[in-house]
């Protein structure tokens, strides 16, 4: 019994000094490691999701200032134009031929022109000569009043054709503008929102002014 407790003892001394050490070099406490870096100043961007509806602060109706038939439709919904893009072309045959047919009244009235100026000269001419006669008696009266006569009639069938002239560049000048009517352009940019006719569409200016598109910037809502 003796040997036994002897056993026992001589036992956990040993186990005693082992867990010592087994503890010292084998049990090293852990160390938390954490990663770390430079704060910097930085953005923060904060993202809020809503429902609801946008609307441009700009809205531009593009439209027809002359009659006739869409010959030619340049853009489409979304398109994204700049100012003096080609929106649409209107038939121009109408258009054309106005101003055709102005050149040749212009025309007409330079040549009436230049023959009143003629007819003016020769009138002034006889007038000055019918004047020397009748002051010498060496011609009668009524020549001489012809001859006056004659003289303010060709002044003033000067002054009226000159009249008709600038009336004629006016007239003129309105069917080029008009002519110019058929081709229209943005007057702005931005995006196509809205595309109100189609081609072979004839529109009416007569009425009311056709829109032909919507166009809206966008950039600013």
């Amino acid at each position: 019994m003796k040997k036994f407790i002897k056993f026992i003892a001589v036992f956990a001394v040993l186990a005693g000094v082992g867990y010592y050490f087994y503890d010292k070099n084998f049990n090293v406490p852990q160390v938390d490691q954490f990663i770390t870096s430079k704060a910097v100043r930085g953005e923060l961007v904060k993202s809020i999701e809503s429902n609801g509806e946008i609307y441009a602060t700009e809205l531009i109706d593009v439209g027809a200032q002359v009659g006739g038939q869409i010959k030619k439709l340049y853009v489409k919904l979304g398109d994204v134009v700049k100012a003096g893009d080609m929106i649409a072309e209107i038939d121009s045959a109408t258009q054309q031929n106005n101003v055709d047919t102005k050149k040749a009244q212009l025309g007409i009235y330079e040549a009436k022109l230049n023959s009143a100026k003629v007819a003016l000269e020769i009138s002034k001419t006889k007038f000055k000569r019918e004047q020397e006669l009748f002051a010498k008696n060496a011609t009668s009266k009524e020549e001489f009043e012809n001859a006056k006569n004659t003289l303010a009639a060709n002044e003033a069938s000067l002054k009226e054709i000159e009249a008709q002239i600038v009336q004629a560049k006016i007239s003129l000048n309105t069917a080029q503008i008009d002519l110019g009517y058929t081709k229209i352009t943005a007057p702005k940019g931005g995006v196509v929102v809205s595309v109100q006719v189609e081609e072979g569409q004839t529109v009416n200016s007569n009425q009311t002014t056709p829109t032909i598109v919507n166009i809206a910037d966008l950039s600013k809502v």
